[in-house]
C-alpha cells in the first residue's frame, strides 16, 4: 500500500514537491542529483558496515557524512593502534643483537613521548593554518614510512648507526603521531559538536583494539618473515589506509565554527596565560601534587615494563606469537576494567582511596613480576602473567583517580570553574603522564644493564611505597576536606569537554600517541 494512499489526491505531493523535499533532505552535503544518488548508496553501505553497527549502539542517529567520517577515524585508529604496539615485543631483542645496550634502547622508547610533549602544542597552534585533513593524511603517511623504516633497521650492522637511526625514526614518528592525534580531535570537535564525548569514547575503543591486535598480528608475521616483516606489513597497511581515506574523506567543517571546543582539546600555554594562572599554580595544591606524582609513577611503571619485559621473558623461550600474547595481557585488563574505575570515582566521596588501591596493586605487580630480589623463588611465566593482570588493574585505577582528584581539588581550592582551569589541569595530567612514559623506559634500560630486571623493579617498588605513604598521610590529615555534597557543578559548556578527557582513560597510552603501557595506553593528544 502506498504511504500516500490515505492522503486526498489533491493534497498528495506531486513529483516536483517530492523532488524538492529530497533536495532539501540532502542539501547539507550534496547539491546535484548524482551526488544525492551517491549519498543514498553511501548511506546504505554505511548502515551495513560492521563498524557502523558496532558504534550505532553508542551514538544517536547521525548523518551519512558523519557516519562516513566516523568510519574513517575508526579504521585509522584501529590500524594506528596496531602500528604503535608492535615495537615492544620485537625491538629490544634486535637491538641487543646489534650491540645496543638496554639503556640505549630504553631511550629509543622514551624519546617518543618526550618529543610529543613539544610537538602536540605546535600542531594545535597551527592546525587552522595547515588544515586538519591535510595534517591527518600526511601524518598517517609519515607514521607509515617510519614503521617501514623501523623494520629496515635490521639491515644496519653498526651499533652506533643502528641507535642513531632508531632515535631519528622515533622522533619523526612522534611528530606524525602528534599530528594524527591533534587533527583527529580537531575534526571530531567540529563535525560532532553535540556528541563529542561519545564519539571519542567510541573511537578510543578501536584504538584499544588495535593495541591488543598489534602484538598478536606482529608475532604471527614475525614467525613467517622475521624482524622486518611486522613493521613493513603494518606500515604498508597504514599507508594504504591513508590513500583510501584521502579519496573518501570529505573536507571537514571550518575549524572556526567550533573554536571553543578545539581550543580546550589542543590547549597550549596561551589560554592559561590569559587567565592568569598555569600548571605551576594548581600543582601547588597538595592533593593535586599527590595526584600528579601518582600519574607519573604509574606511567613510569608502564614504560618500565614496555622497555624491559621482552628481555625478562626471553628466559622462557617463547615464540614471537607467545611474546605478543604476554604483551597484550595487561592491555586487555586495562581496557576492560578502566570504565569500572571511572564509575567508582564518580560515586566515591574520596577518590584518593582509588589511588591508594591502584598504588597497592602496582606494588603487588612489581613484587611478583620479577619476582622481587628478596623473594626466594625464581621467575615463573605464570607468576609474570598474573602480575601483568594486576598491573592492568592498577593503571586504570591510578590514571582515572589522578585526573578526578586534580580537577576536583583545583576547583575546590578556588580556581575558576571554567575551561581555563580544565585546560590547565589536563595539561598538568598530560605532562605527568608523558614525563613518566619517558623516564620509565630510560631508567628501566639503565637498571636492566647494570643490575638486571629483578633488582631493577626495586625502582618502581620504592616509588609505589612512597606514594602509598603519602596517600595514607593525606587520608589521615586531609581526607575529609572535600565531602561528597561539596561536589561542584560543571558548567554546561564544559561538560562535553570534561567527558572528552575522561575518554582518554578508556584508551589506551600514549597514549597519547597511545597507549599503552606500552602499548602506550594513553596518547598525549587525547589528553
Amino acid at each position: 500500500m502506498s504511504p500516500n494512499s490515505s492522503i486526498p489526491k489533491d493534497e498528495q505531493p506531486g513529483p516536483s514537491s517530492r523532488l524538492l523535499a529530497g533536495l532539501d533532505q540532502f542539501s547539507t552535503s550534496f547539491s546535484t542529483d548524482n551526488r544525492r544518488t551517491s549519498c543514498r548508496r553511501e548511506e546504505c553501505c554505511l548502515k551495513n558496515c560492521w563498524i557502523v553497527q558496532r558504534l550505532r549502539g553508542y551514538l544517536p542517529d547521525l548523518t551519512a557524512r558523519q557516519w562516513q567520517l566516523l568510519t574513517v577515524f575508526a579504521v585509522a585508529d584501529f590500524i594506528a593502534g596496531i602500528v604503535y604496539n608492535i615495537k615492544g615485543p620485537f625491538y629490544p631483542a634486535e637491538a641487543q643483537k646489534k650491540g645496543v645496550t638496554a639503556a640505549q634502547f630504553g631511550l629509543v622508547f622514551g624519546i617518543f613521548d618526550l618529543t610529543k610533549v613539544f610537538a602536540c602544542p605546535i600542531f594545535g597552534k597551527y592546525m587552522s593554518l595547515f588544515g586538519p585533513k591535510k595534517v591527518f593524511i600526511i601524518s598517517m603517511m609519515l607514521i607509515s614510512v617510519c614503521s617501514i623504516a623501523f623494520g629496515m633497521l635490521e639491515k644496519i650492522d653498526d651499533a652506533t648507526l643502528f641507535l642513531i637511526m632508531s632515535l631519528i625514526i622515533r622522533v619523526v614518528e612522534a611528530f606524525g603521531s602528534a599530528g594524527f592525534s591533534t587533527s583527529t580531535f580537531s575534526i571530531i570537535a567540529c563535525e560532532f559538536p553535540s556528541t563529542v564525548a561519545t564519539t571519542f569514547a567510541s573511537l578510543e575503543t578501536f584504538f584499544g583494539m588495535g593495541l591488543i591486535v598489534g602484538p598478536l598480528l606482529g608475532g604471527l608475521v614475525f614467525q613467517s618473515g622475521g624482524y622486518d616483516a611486522p613493521f613493513i606489513v603494518t606500515g604498508l597497511l597504514f599507508f594504504t589506509a591513508a590513500l583510501v581515506i584521502l579519496s573518501v574523506m570529505p573536507n571537514p567543517t571550518s575549524l572556526s565554527s567550533n573554536k571553543d571546543s578545539i581550543a580546550i582539546l589542543l590547549t597550549d600555554d596561551t589560554k592559561p596565560a590569559e587567565e592568569g594562572f598555569s600548571i605551576f599554580s594548581v600543582i601547588k595544591i597538595p592533593v593535586v601534587a599527590l595526584a600528579a606524582f601518582g600519574v607519573f609513577a604509574s606511567a613510569s611503571s608502564a614504560g618500565f615494563i614496555n622497555a624491559t619485559l621482552e628481555p625478562h621473558i626471553r628466559q622462557f623461550g617463547l615464540s614471537p606469537l607467545g611474546v605478543g600474547i604476554v604483551f597484550v595481557i595487561y592491555g586487555i585488563i586495562y581496557t576492560l576494567t578502566v570504565p569500572i574505575w571511572g564509575w567508582l570515582c564518580d560515586r566515591m566521596t574520596q577518590p584518593k582511596f582509588i589511588t591508594l588501591i591502584g598504588a597497592i596493586l602496582n606494588l603487588v605487580t612489581f613484587l611478583l613480576i620479577g619476582p622481587a630480589p628478596f623473594f626466594g623463588f625464581e621467575s615463573i611465566l605464570s607468576t609474570t602473567c598474573i602480575a601483568l593482570v594486576i598491573h592492568g588493574l592498577a593503571l586504570g585505577a591510578m590514571f582515572v583517580s589522578g585526573f578526578v582528584l586534580s580537577l576536583r581539588y583545583s576547583i575546590a581550592a578556588g580556581f575558576p570553574n571554567n575551561m581555563a582551569t580544565y585546560g590547565v589541569v589536563s595539561g598538568m595530567w598530560t605532562s605527568a603522564l608523558s614525563l613518566g612514559m619517558f623516564c620509565g623506559p630510560v631508567i628501566g634500560g639503565v637498571l636492566l644493564d647494570h643490575v638486571g630486571f629483578r633488582w631493577g623493579t626495586v625502582y618502581v617498588l620504592v616509588s609505589m611505597i612512597i606514594l602509598i605513604i603519602l596517600i595514607v598521610i593525606f587520608l589521615t590529615k586531609n581526607g575529609l576536606n572535600i565531602k561528597h555534597n561539596d561536589t561542584f557543578e560543571v558548567p554546561e559548556a564544559v561538560q562535553p569537554l570534561l567527558k572528552i578527557k575522561t575518554v582518554t582513560f578508556y584508551s589506551s597510552d600514549d597514549a597519547s600517541g597511545g597507549s599503552s603501557g606500552q602499548a602506550q595506553l594513553i596518547s598525549y593528544g587525547s589528553a
